[in-house]
């Protein structure tokens, strides 16, 4: 079994587990940072996997939601969010899953993330190309093209909230539909799959993105942190976008609004 089967299998068993999980007690949820929200869920669907990855890359390292690091090769670190989108998933709500990605020198070359509600998983392989369910994704592969572009936003930290407002109003002003879904792997993944034009988050982890972005690069698409970066186990914003020139307009708001454009 290759990286992206493994990842494939424990995604799925980890999206069984938290559909098991969302009507009982371990859904209860309790404030972690601002408005982040953790269940007795995201820690048992984090068990699941840091076991599973024992199991199979003992050596490896880990940085998960919320563990945190844990040792291993600093040359090999799974990046783990046993559950983004923990408020839709305590209050009933969609989107929400799971997301993992394998970082190799600074390199994602593998992720997935799975919608447990949906049934589906994306997957992708750095140079392999980008995959839903046996189907190869493009980003602009969506039900039907638009004119208006439709762009992701997520911004939660309190000190980021008026960046995160002037750059709502730049995307409004230039014409841009806006989407707040509480899951930025899964407004990736629709970036990947052309439903979505664009996404931008100002102040996540990397386990939110790491897998999404490697999908939509392998769609082809552009993913990067807001500087321009490649997104990785180290990033804290995404700026991603379904081809090369609505992500250089988005990068050009981005640089107006923090005042570096």
């Amino acid at each position: 079994m290759g990286a992206t089967e493994f990842v494939d299998e424990v995604l799925r068993e980890a999206g069984r587990l938290l559909l098991d999980l969302q009507e009982g007690s371990a859904s209860s949820a309790t404030r972690k940072r601002g408005a982040d929200l953790v269940t007795a869920a995201d820690r048992c669907s984090e068990a699941l996997i840091l076991r599973a990855l024992r199991g199979r890359y003992p050596r490896d390292a880990v940085l998960a939601e919320e563990s945190g690091a844990l040792s291993g090769d600093p040359d090999r670190v799974w990046v783990v969010d046993p559950l983004d989108g923990t408020g839709n998933y305590v209050r009933g709500l969609r989107p929400w899953g799971v997301t993992m990605a394998l970082v190799v020198r600074g390199a994602v070359v593998v992720g997935g993330f799975h919608d447990p509600l949906a049934g589906t998983t994306v997957l992708a392989e750095r140079g392999g190309g980008a995959w839903m369910d046996g189907q190869r994704l493009v980003t602009g592969g969506g039900p039907t093209p638009v004119a208006v572009p439709t762009v992701g936003l997520s911004a939660s930290a309190p000190p980021l909230r008026d960046e995160a407002r002037a750059l709502l109003n730049a995307m409004w002003d230039h014409g841009a539909e806006l989407r707040m879904s509480g899951c930025g792997a899964a407004a990736l993944a629709s970036v990947a799959r052309g439903r979505l034009s664009a996404f931008v988050e100002i102040d996540g982890g990397p386990w939110d993105y790491a897998a999404g972005a490697l999908a939509v690069r392998e769609a082809g698409g552009r993913a990067t942190t807001l500087t321009g970066g490649e997104v990785d186990h180290t990033s804290t914003t995404v700026l991603a976008a379904g081809d090369a020139a609505l992500h250089a307009e988005l990068a050009g708001l981005v640089g107006e609004v923090r005042g570096n454009g």
